[in-house]
């Protein structure tokens, strides 16, 4: 409640609400966590708040759908034709966009594009604003043999998602483009159990009685403001989301923490951290080491090391010997039943300046968005 507090206080404060509301605790993560942090986040959640409502993606977005690429980035060299749907990979990917560039102007490369019209600074074919293009698409390949289809992160929000997905999939070599590695990282170790709608409406009905938020990105302070009860907060800048609670946990950002992250094409990359957390910030899984300690039950590790060796029995894919390998593989989609919406794509990252929650506390980015005349201040902290 904005008084400053030591870390031993603020784990008393946590025990004491943790006794008074257990079992009804919500639990949230953000789009910033490391597998290691998002690892440690969900063991804490399911043993120690014994939460039923766990939530690691945005409003909207339906856990158990695909989150990677389906091939290696090197096959889009051998395309010769990549739908875009929902997507705008000069905003979302930009590297991706210059090996899409090249494939137009030196090989003849078919670019088209489902969604809202945009400049990827090479000539493409516009083909509508609403996934209903997607089966009207058969006479734009005609002669086409390797196609993929790049889905954008747009395209994962919507309730039709698994449906345009499976109708991309006909059409060659389904890809997704998550929105940030963090979403990766949070799906790929198990961490979204929940709906964040459920979770939210638990909140606002007072079946919750408490929340543990770690970080931005998948709630707003606007969200949650409307229910009643303590929240505690783990992150690394005092935004909007982090004045509501009543306990906050200072995190170590990315830049400041030794972690392992899944890329786009599933490869599990480390970061080594640049600089040491200022104060008294802490990493993220020591964090939650911590805490669980004092709550009587510690989770089962003392060093980072301990940690990546039950992260990679539980989740074979960040096991050493695959660290730096690709393991993007096929994309499967089973046959969902209902109609594709009608509504239309919108403009991928409308906010570009500030559209992580890092570049949203940052007054310079803020300045820049506002010159650039798209900033959506209202729906953004």
């Amino acid at each position: 409640n904005g008084k400053p507090a030591t870390w031993p206080e603020a784990f008393a404060a946590i025990k004491k609400m943790m006794a008074k509301h257990q079992s009804k605790i919500g639990a949230i993560l953000g789009d910033m966590a490391s597998a290691e942090e998002a690892f440690s986040f969900t063991q804490f959640a399911q043993n120690h708040l014994h939460s039923q409502h766990i939530a690691a993606l945005p409003n909207g977005r339906e856990g158990g759908l695909p989150f990677t690429l389906g091939a290696p980035l090197m096959e889009f060299e051998k395309a010769d034709a990549v739908v875009l749907v929902g997507c705008n990979p000069r905003r979302e990917a930009p590297l991706l966009n210059v090996r899409l560039r090249r494939g137009v102007m030196k090989r003849g490369l078919k670019v088209l594009n489902i969604g809202a019209a945009a400049d990827l600074t090479y000539p493409h074919t516009q083909l509508g604003d609403t996934a209903a293009a997607l089966a009207e698409i058969g006479h734009a390949l005609a002669g086409k043999t390797n196609i993929h289809v790049l889905v954008g992160a747009q395209t994962l929000a919507r309730s039709d998602a698994a449906l345009i997905m499976a109708e991309a999939a006909k059409l060659g070599t389904l890809q997704v483009l998550e929105a940030s590695c963090g979403f990766i990282n949070n799906q790929a170790v198990g961490a979204h159990q929940t709906e964040l709608a459920e979770t939210l409406k638990a909140w606002k009905s007072g079946k919750l009685n408490a929340l543990w938020v770690h970080a931005e990105g998948s709630v707003s302070a606007e969200d949650i403001k409307a229910g009643e009860g303590p929240i505690v907060f783990v992150g690394t800048h005092l935004s909007p989301l982090a004045k509501l609670a009543a306990i906050c946990l200072p995190a170590a950002t990315w830049a400041e923490t030794q972690g392992l992250w899944m890329n786009a094409e599933a490869r599990v990359q480390e970061a080594q951290a640049t600089t040491l957390p200022p104060l008294q910030a802490k990493e993220a899984w020591k964090i939650y080491r911590a805490v669980s300690e004092e709550l009587g039950t510690a989770l089962p590790w003392n060093t980072l090391g301990q940690l990546r060796e039950k992260l990679a029995v539980a989740h074979p894919a960040f096991a050493p010997a695959l660290l730096n390998q690709v393991q993007a593989k096929p994309l499967t989609i089973g046959k969902p039943s209902g109609k594709m919406l009608a509504k239309k794509f919108t403009e991928s990252i409308p906010a570009y300046y500030i559209r992580t929650s890092y570049l949203q506390q940052s007054p310079t980015m803020m300045a820049m968005q506002i010159e650039a005349g798209t900033a959506q201040l209202g729906k953004v902290a």
